[in-house]
């Protein structure tokens, strides 16, 4: 049984605000932070719910009423926009990914402010940093002068893969890591049953006081349909490449001095 009090009491804490004023029409908006979502997540496992793909909740009625599995009192769901589509007209049938041509490049970046990060005085049993991060970036992180300065930055270069390759949206956090080499660059691996393995990203972090950033770059991948699900001869040709003559080399040169100048703009909004 969900102690509801407990769940409402953690709710307050997020919000910074008292349990008393936390009701069925409180705004939730500001947990709807990719951030404070995983820390809702977690908060709400370690008190014995599950939440399901998805779950962002409007206002506390409506995380109350998902707990308890009870007819939410706050009111009627607004109506869809019938300026989109249903979900479902997006969702796409199984498919073999392959890579894509040479030069197709992606790039994902995220800022996050570190104060939005828990603070504890052990990094080690705080349920959302076991839940996030490996063993091997707290250990890094902690011996750091500010260990949440490099959590966020952690945190940003995770969620900046998640935007540059979407194959990875549903890759738990703890399962993608930060690793450094002995020279103190960072590359991203994947972590399954103990073993690492390094992912073809590039990955830079940066972090001022009060913010941290990250920036990936990684080779696109298309998805392209079963061989069984159309005759071979049936399917479309690809477009040509119009820059197919371009070296290489080059168009990732052009792409890392974008990522930098995408950067740099940044750290100078981390500055003002």
């Amino acid at each position: 049984m969900i102690d509801m009090v407990e769940v409402r009491e953690f709710v307050a804490q997020m919000l910074v605000m008292s349990p008393e004023e936390v009701g069925p029409q409180t705004s939730l908006h500001s947990l709807h932070t990719s951030l404070n979502n995983a820390r809702l997540r977690v908060g709400l496992a370690k008190l014995g719910f599950n939440a399901p793909p998805a779950f962002q909740p409007a206002t506390y009625g409506d995380l109350e009423a998902a707990v308890t599995g009870k007819d939410n009192a706050t009111g009627p769901e607004p109506a869809p926009s019938s300026a989109g589509q249903p979900l479902a007209q997006f969702q796409q049938p199984a498919t073999q990914v392959t890579a894509a041509p040479a030069g197709n490049f992606a790039v994902g970046l995220d800022i996050e402010e570190i104060d939005s990060l828990p603070e504890t005085p052990d990094y080690w049993s705080h349920e959302f940093y076991r839940e996030t991060f490996s063993p091997g970036e707290i250990a890094y992180a902690v011996v750091q002068g500010e260990p949440r300065a490099h959590f966020a930055g952690f945190w940003c270069a995770k969620e900046a893969l998640r935007k540059c390759d979407p194959t990875y949206v549903e890759a738990p956090l703890g399962s993608i890591a930060v690793v450094h080499e002995p020279t103190g660059q960072p590359f991203l691996a994947i972590l399954s049953d103990g073993i690492g393995r390094r992912l073809p990203y590039r990955v830079s972090i940066s972090h001022s006081r009060t913010v941290a950033t990250a920036v990936v770059i990684g080779t696109l991948t298309v998805a392209q349909p079963p061989a069984s699900a159309a005759p071979e001869a049936s399917a479309p040709k690809p477009p040509a490449d119009s820059n197919s003559g371009e070296p290489v080399w080059r168009k990732v040169a052009s792409l890392m001095l974008i990522a930098g100048a995408v950067v740099a703009s940044a750290w100078f909004f981390m500055q003002r």
